[in-house]
């Protein structure tokens, strides 16, 4: 498989890694040649630009569910790139820092720290991955263990519901070890299925059991816990500047939310930042009033016609407005696979990391 697709750049990506994460990665590969292709393709680009850490990066990367994240942050690494900034992953012994962010971009003009999350990240998923993972080395099976997550699993946990979730995680994977128990290896793939999802057992295509892709079930989420998985991932991440010191607090700070999978909803950045808008009429007369009412109020607003006035409800403003460590946040950048972004510089910023040109940052047009 790797030969037929001369995947050289992601063995040069892992060849530090001390965690065996190599065959379990081609494994996955075996059923995607898009996406292997796709992966090598961005290690080319990083090791041809000189990103500084993409190897030492993924050195202790353990689970096919952590190298999805750090594909995230190298993808938003690439965007900068292309954006002409000098590039550098950033580990976690970096200059001394507590708790460093996961990239630093230089241009002429701005040094900038950069944090990146994907909305779907979610530690309650990465402990199954890595239960599964121990589970497996410990019984010495050399299979390949995917999973199909229902629903519950699969929504984002908020609060204390996270407590729930665990508990009901861990019961899902006792159970998936007592069925394992009953699988007859001799006749496999095989399907187990418990309270937390359909998990497949197969032979592992490399000499290293492992625990495999995980299926989220698509989900429509309801308006409001989107805005408040957005909010809190940036609250909790803006926290991470409190624990900087001297010079580290004066580069911008932008704090990166992958959007992703059932996740897709960018365009709720701006109401989970701002707040949202309300709309107001204005008097009009008779002649507009008609038309409007015959059901040309759409083509009325496009020509502008129809008088209204659009402001933020200030009963309804987002966190720039509302939280104090947010300040921390010089921005926030969207990030959407296939390329769609969202950037939303924050104009109330602490002074030092408060910049009005910062805008343009990435060129948006």
């Amino acid at each position: 498989m790797e030969k037929s697709l001369n995947l050289t750049n992601i063995q040069w990506a892992l060849s530090l890694n001390t965690k065996n994460l190599l065959p379990k990665v081609l494994g996955e590969y075996q059923d995607n040649p898009i996406l292997a292709s796709y992966e090598d393709n961005l290690m080319k680009f990083l090791r041809e630009n000189n990103c500084k850490n993409v190897r030492e990066r993924l050195k202790n990367v353990n689970t096919l569910w952590n190298f999805k994240s750090a594909i995230s942050e190298l993808e938003v690494a690439k965007l900068l790139i292309e954006k002409g900034k000098k590039v550098e992953i950033l580990l976690e012994t970096y200059e001394g820092m507590i708790s460093p962010p996961d990239i630093l971009a230089v241009d002429s003009k701005y040094e900038v720290y950069l944090e990146v999350t994907r909305l779907t990240d979610d530690s309650t998923i990465e402990h199954i991955s890595n239960s599964i993972d121990e589970y497996l080395k410990k019984e010495n099976y050399v299979y390949r263990v995917t999973s199909s997550l229902n629903s519950e699993i699969s929504m984002p946990a908020f609060g204390n519901e996270r407590d729930i979730k665990k508990q009901k995680t861990a019961v899902g994977v006792e159970e998936f070890k007592e069925k394992m128990r009953l699988v007859n290896r001799a006749n496999l793939p095989a399907n187990i299925e418990t309270s937390i999802g359909s998990f497949k057992v197969e032979k592992s295509p490399h000499d290293v059991g492992y625990a495999g892709s995980f299926g989220l079930s698509a989900i429509l989420l309801p308006y409001e816990k989107i805005i408040d998985k957005i909010r809190k991932d940036v609250i909790y991440k803006s926290k991470k500047r409190d624990k900087w010191i001297g010079e580290h607090r004066n580069k911008l700070f932008i704090v990166v939310l992958v959007f992703e999978a059932f996740f897709h909803y960018i365009e709720y950045l701006e109401p989970a930042l701002f707040g949202n808008h309300t709309i107001v009429l204005l008097d009009y007369d008779y002649k507009i009033k008609n038309a409007n009412e015959k059901g040309w109020k759409d083509f009325l607003e496009k020509m502008n016609v129809l008088p209204q006035i659009s402001y933020l409800d200030p009963k309804k403003r987002g966190i720039y407005f509302t939280i104090d460590s947010v300040k921390n946040v010089s921005g926030v950048l969207g990030f959407l696979y296939g390329r769609t972004l969202v950037f939303l510089p924050n104009p109330f910023a602490y002074e030092e990391i408060n910049e009005p040109e910062f805008a343009n940052y990435l060129e948006f047009e």
